[in-house]
């Protein structure tokens, strides 16, 4: 004699409610914690790698363009505003044993020699060369 099934009914025994009831929790569980799996993944920041560059000129632009009037010019302020960018991303003040003079000076010395080099590529070095000039007790100290 087959038992008629009380799934959902007032009369259901409570051990299958509650042995029901928990199968039901424990699979919207895993579907709660893939659903937070997902949003982790889509929210949390690209891993560290190449970034694209908008608007970078080539060493030779640079120099070309250095050789004219004294005047600032877009390279020199894109250059600026990129070693800013990597300061401030970074949250490392290594702007702060350098002006912008400097940074152009040593710009046009590295330019003169590397033609073909990216303004972004060189303005990496230049910023990684700061980094390891910078005394340790002001590394990785920041006003944010």
């Amino acid at each position: 004699m087959k038992l008629p099934r009380f799934q959902g009914h007032a009369f259901e025994p409570r051990a299958l409610r509650r042995q029901r009831s928990l199968s039901v929790v424990r699979r919207r569980s895993a579907v709660y914690r893939c659903y937070f799996l997902i949003l982790m993944c889509l929210l949390s920041p690209p891993v560290a790698g190449e970034v694209t560059s908008i608007g970078d000129w080539t060493c030779a632009k640079w120099t070309l363009r250095r050789s004219g009037t004294g005047a600032a010019d877009p390279p020199q302020m894109w250059l600026a505003g990129y070693l800013t960018g990597l300061s401030t991303g970074l949250r490392v003040d290594a702007l702060a044993i350098t002006d912008a003079e400097a940074s152009f000076e040593w710009m046009d010395r590295f330019c003169i020699e590397h033609p073909d080099t990216l303004l972004s590529t060189a303005g990496g070095l230049y910023f990684k060369e700061l980094l390891e000039r910078l005394p340790r007790s002001r590394a990785y100290q920041s006003s944010y």
